[in-house]
């Protein structure tokens, strides 16, 4: 086992991290703040919409791209001002990586097979509460307060796919 200081605060699944840290080097000029225009001989020409300055960066659902993805956004977004902030902007960043059923695919013989996210863990450290959704439910997260949870020295099970959606708080049922 090799354990990283995760600098980059993000983590997906393949390759290894120091090798994700040595890729992101191929994006280092990418910025949240494009050339707004240039002089193209005697012709002004300017930038056809905010964004420009991330072109380039990767779109594909592989592990690599996702990353530097993930990474760029989480680095570029502005600093929440509090934890609601905070789970919005993670929300957010985690939208653009999350991958839709058919959108990768891959064949074995006459066999489709489609990657997909499954489910998203968001949890907010300071409050202690995590919010759950698996892909049927991915606009709907259940909420546990996980404060609440550890004071009742109670404890449940359920698979992510079995959670009692579309319920939002789910602290009452591990009160029971």
């Amino acid at each position: 086992m090799v354990i990283h200081n995760n600098i980059a605060g993000v983590l997906t699944n393949a390759p290894t991290y120091d090798w994700h840290l040595n890729n992101v080097r191929n994006y280092i000029s990418l910025t949240s703040t494009a050339t707004p225009a240039i002089t193209v001989g005697n012709t002004n020409v300017t930038e056809l919409g905010q964004g420009g300055g991330l072109l380039g960066l990767p779109a594909d659902y592989t592990p690599p791209s996702r990353f530097v993805r993930a990474m760029y956004l989480k680095q570029f977004a502005y600093q929440p001002n509090n934890s609601v902030d905070a789970i919005q902007a993670v929300d957010h960043i985690l939208n653009n990586v999350d991958i839709p059923i058919g959108v990768a695919r891959s064949t074995d013989g006459k066999q489709v097979f489609s990657d997909y996210t499954q489910w998203v863990n968001i949890k907010d450290l300071k409050n202690n509460r995590m919010k759950i959704a698996n892909y049927a439910n991915r606009t709907n997260f259940i909420e546990i307060n996980l404060n609440e949870v550890f004071k009742s020295g109670k404890s449940k099970t359920w698979q992510v796919d079995k959670l009692p959606y579309p319920q939002n708080d789910l602290t009452a049922e591990f009160l029971k």
